[in-house]
C-alpha cells in the first residue's frame, strides 16, 4: 500500500508552495484511481508484500544502544551521588610549647605565621611548619594583624 501512496505524497511535496489548485485536483484523481485498484484487487499484491525484516533488527539495535545508554547514566549518577568519606586525622605534630592563645594563621609553605598576645600587645610571630621554637616577627607598630601573605609569598 505505502509503494501506491509514496508517488502521490512525493508529488505534494514537491509542488504545494507553487500550485496548490492545481494540486488539489491531481490529488483528487490520484486518490480516486488508488481507491478503484484497491477495490478491484489490482494492488491487492502490494498489500500482501512481505514485510521488510530489517526494521525489527534495527529497532531491536536501536533499543539495546537506548538500554545502555540509560545504564550508563543511572550508574553514573549514582556513582557522583555518593558522598565521599568524611576526612580522617591521621596524625598531629605539636608546633609550640609556649601555651599562649594563636590567632589568624597563614603559610608561605615553609612556615606558618601567626598573631599572638604577648603582655598587652599583639604581636606577630612564626614557626617553622616542621614544629620548633617561636620567633616573634620585629615591627615598629604597637599592636600588628596579620591578614594573609602575599602572592609572591615574600611579604605579610
Amino acid at each position: 500500500m505505502s509503494e501506491c501512496v509514496d508517488p502521490i505524497v512525493g508529488k505534494i511535496l514537491a509542488g504545494w508552495r507553487y500550485d496548490i489548485s492545481g494540486l488539489a485536483s491531481e490529488m483528487r484523481g490520484d486518490f480516486k484511481r488508488l481507491k478503484r485498484e484497491t477495490e478491484s484487487g489490482k494492488s491487492a499484491a502490494v498489500v500482501a508484500a512481505a514485510p521488510d525484516k530489517t526494521w525489527p533488527r534495527l529497532g531491536y539495535a536501536r533499543s539495546a544502544m537506548l538500554l545502555a545508554a540509560v545504564i550508563v547514566l543511572v550508574t553514573a549518577s549514582l556513582w557522583l551521588r555518593t558522598a565521599p568519606p568524611p576526612p580522617r586525622v591521621l596524625s598531629i605534630t605539636q608546633l609550640t610549647h609556649d601555651n599562649r592563645p594563636k590567632s589568624t594563621l597563614v603559610t608561605d609553605g615553609q612556615r606558618l605565621y601567626f598573631d599572638e598576645v604577648v603582655g598587652e600587645r599583639s604581636v606577630l610571630s612564626q614557626v617553622s611548619a616542621a614544629g620548633g621554637d617561636i620567633a616573634q616577627i620585629p615591627t615598629p607598630f604597637t599592636n600588628a594583624f596579620l591578614y594573609d601573605v602575599a602572592s609572591g609569598r615574600s611579604e605579610l
